[in-house]
């Protein structure tokens, strides 16, 4: 598995060292922000993309507090 870093300390996979311990991410775009259409999309569908053209146009779906 891809060594994932993320510094987003109150999420409940941040690990030591910045280190992400989820056995999967999935990054989307900010324009889609996580919407039940977009995982149910995301998750069922491999034909289904989203474009960017920053890093800072993205987010982790996968994300869940502490």
């Amino acid at each position: 598995m891809p060594t994932i870093r993320c510094t987003v300390s109150n999420c409940v996979y941040y690990g030591e060292h910045n280190y992400c311990n989820a056995g999967e991410i999935l990054v989307s775009s900010d324009e889609t922000q996580g919407t039940n259409e977009h995982l149910m999309n995301a998750a069922n569908d491999d034909s289904f993309k989203t474009d960017v053209y920053e890093s800072a146009e993205t987010c982790c779906i996968t994300f869940k507090e502490k």
